[in-house]
């Protein structure tokens, strides 16, 4: 999937609104989405009707689980999550998805993003890429950056947010104003807006 590939049109492949933020229904109003909307609606309604009782059914469910997953990231590649995955692999046999998903809720974007500061991951990873942010004193353009307990990162002067989400993991100081992560997070603190099968994914990595 491109990186540039618009939202909506996210939404529809993975039959599901990933980030959980977006109203849609202006922009298809347009006549020319009708037969499309009628098309995609029923065949979301029928395949989450039906039961896994065949392997074609249990594999769509595993790509959608798959497509979710990488979309809510900012489209993250195939060969990136398998490189992550097999590092943590190395280090540990056990609860490796679930430590991968810690990863990924460590980085930088991903962190800024939850925060509330951007309204999506991919704006928040164009701040990174253009040198806006810093940690710790020190800029970082770097989106892939794992953030460390303690580290802190300064609120751009010119960044329009509207309010900054108060993690169970991160501090804020209004007065610098200063984003502290204070740790990393537990598993049963992150939250999707889909319905999420680590198992999935688990398969998914571990083929081959």
């Amino acid at each position: 999937m491109s990186r540039n590939t618009p939202k909506y049109k996210i939404i529809f492949q993975t039959k599901s609104n990933v980030w959980g933020k977006y109203n849609n229904e202006n922009k298809f109003n347009k006549k020319k989405w009708g037969k499309f909307l009628k098309y995609l609606d029923f065949k979301k309604t029928n395949f989450f009707l039906r039961k896994p009782k065949s392997l074609k059914v249990l594999y769509k469910q595993r790509l959608l689980n798959k497509q979710k997953f990488k979309s809510f990231y900012g489209n993250i590649t195939y060969n990136k999550l398998k490189t992550i995955y097999n590092e943590i692999k190395t280090k540990n046999s056990f609860n490796i998805v679930e430590n991968l998903i810690i990863r990924l809720e460590s980085r930088l974007d991903i962190f800024l993003y939850r925060s509330g500061l951007f309204p999506s991951i991919f704006e928040a990873k164009q701040w990174v890429n253009h040198k806006k942010i810093k940690v710790n004193k020190t800029i970082v353009n770097n989106n892939n950056y794992v953030l460390k307990s303690g580290d802190f990162i300064e609120i751009p002067t010119n960044l329009k947010y509207k309010k900054i989400m108060l993690l169970p993991y991160s501090h804020i100081d209004n007065n610098l104003p200063i984003l502290v992560f204070l740790r990393k997070p537990r598993i049963n603190e992150i939250k999707y807006p889909f319905k999420f099968n680590s198992n999935f994914l688990f398969e998914y990595l571990n083929k081959n």
